[in-house]
């Protein structure tokens, strides 16, 4: 948080501790050293130079409950430091605090503690409950100018004052032989290790959306003062409590997705986001999907009980969830372009009445020219070619089926406009009102959807039946193969 990162040690509380020092670039470096309740660093630690006292131990002027101590017997009710003189809050922000006694304490009595070297650097690494550590170094104290006991001993700071004498505070010190929690004068310089107000969050919302490969998995990485966010991502598993599977979805904060692909078809599948801050790792509740009934490849196909037994592919050619548009294609041809005319249409010399495949009228063909084919053969056919074998475009009959047998809804899914059939079995598809390409405009995109038939119109061969869907209605009707239409294919075969 704030650039700052920090570990889940497992402990009791959920206490999250920062992995270095204030004021520290590493978890070996010693960083800065502080009298309690100063924020700043300064060359001499003594009564004379400390800020809430007027030059002695029994002139205190803040954080005094015994008027013994206080300056002209001055009292007050503080007995933990005020965010204004918290080091680690004025250093590091909002999100940060020095630890209290008990939660130094805690650190001392929940985790394996050992005397190490790390990095050349000696000190002492506590190890919690759950297999994460932390370095403290042996950074040593300062008193008046001079450092002492550096690799040796440390002192770290809480922000609880010491009940005995309200001069003095609690620390955790340590050396090779010994740690525990102790008090003394608080005008000598200490360490200061922070822990985290709050911890970086991960949740995970229900927009599940089943894809041609798979499954797109939506999360939502939020926090409480800016966290450095180094990975995220999701498990998943077919089981909630055996999440093996793992999809790194990159680092940062804020909403992502990621495709996932080889699930399996009728299955029900878990899965639960994850944010990872240095060795912290936060996760979102586990949220479960179900694939679709039938897979063909890669791509899941929908049965929606139709007389046909046709199977209808969950997302458009080119998508990766059924509310991507994907590409678009002329009529006939297998990839995508940047201008849809008949000047770049493969099959014409240039015009609607100089076409060299697919042509039943000489009067549209090139020099004359005629041919047989009224549907598109499979190296024409753009969901073969992108899919593979075991799919094709549907034919003119096959739209009218979907038109007829299916209740129609004109819908928002995921903020996507289109229509949904849902088949005599109460099984449904979304086809998105992905508008069309004309030169290199895109048209009409959230209104209305035109989605290609492998059929001709033969009485004018420049033309074929596409499914048009929008607000007002549907229909097949016949439209100019030049223009750029998107595809849903169905299945060839079920294997």
């Amino acid at each position: 948080m704030s650039g700052h990162d920090w570990v889940d040690l497992g402990l009791p509380s959920g206490t999250k501790w920062a992995t270095c020092n204030i004021g520290a670039t590493s978890p070996e470096d010693y960083g800065d050293h502080f009298a309690w309740g100063e924020t700043s660093t300064k060359t001499t630690y003594n009564w004379s130079t400390y800020r809430y006292c007027n030059g002695s131990s029994s002139t205190l002027t803040k954080y005094c409950y015994n008027s013994s101590y206080g300056n002209n017997g001055f009292t007050d009710a503080l007995t933990t430091l005020e965010s204004s003189d918290d080091a680690a809050t004025a250093n590091w922000g909002s999100a940060w605090r020095m630890p209290t006694y008990d939660e130094l304490n805690e650190l001392k009595n929940n985790c394996t503690v050992i005397w190490k070297t790390q990095n050349g650097v000696n000190g002492r690494l506590f190890t919690g409950p759950n297999g994460n550590s932390i370095f403290l170094p042996a950074a040593g104290y300062r008193s008046g100018s001079n450092l002492i006991g550096a690799g040796s001993i440390a002192h770290y700071c809480s922000s609880s004052l010491y009940t005995g004498y309200p001069s003095g505070t609690w620390y955790l010190g340590f050396s090779s032989g010994s740690y525990d929690m102790c008090n003394l004068g608080r005008d000598y310089g200490r360490s200061v290790r922070p822990v985290c107000v709050s911890a970086p969050a991960v949740s995970t919302n229900d927009a599940t959306n089943i894809t041609t490969s798979g499954a797109t998995l939506n999360g939502n990485v939020t926090h409480d003062g800016g966290a450095t966010v180094t990975e995220r991502g999701f498990v998943y598993g077919t089981s909630a409590d055996n999440l093996s599977q793992n999809v790194q979805c990159g680092a940062g904060t804020g909403t992502y997705s990621q495709a996932i692909t080889g699930l399996n078809a009728n299955t029900t599948y878990y899965y639960k986001a994850y944010a990872t801050n240095s060795q912290g790792t936060r996760y979102g509740e586990v949220v479960s999907f179900t694939t679709p009934s039938g897979k063909v490849g890669d791509y899941f196909y929908v049965d929606l009980g139709l007389p046909s037994g046709t199977k209808w592919a969950t997302c458009n050619v080119g998508a990766t969830n059924p509310e991507d548009y994907g590409n678009y294609f002329a009529w006939g041809e297998t990839t995508t372009k940047e201008i849809y005319n008949w000047s770049t249409y493969i099959y014409c010399n240039g015009s609607s009445s100089t076409l060299t495949k697919y042509c039943s009228n000489s009067s549209y063909g090139d020099n004359g020219f005629t041919d047989a084919l009224t549907t598109l053969e499979a190296s024409d056919d753009a969901a073969t070619a992108n899919w593979g074998s075991a799919w094709r475009m549907p034919t003119r009959s096959e739209f009218n089926e979907l038109k007829n047998n299916c209740t129609k809804t004109w819908t928002t899914q995921n903020g996507v406009n289109g229509r949904l059939f849902t088949g005599p079995n109460g099984n449904s598809i979304f086809l998105p009102a992905a508008g069309y390409r004309d030169g290199s405009v895109l048209y009409g995109a959230g209104s209305r959807g035109y989605y290609w038939s492998s059929s001709l119109y033969t009485p004018y061969p420049y033309s074929v039946w596409p499914l048009l869907i929008s607000s007002d209605g549907l229909d097949v009707g016949h439209y100019s193969r030049l223009y750029g239409f998107s595809v849903r294919a169905v299945c060839q075969s079920q294997n």
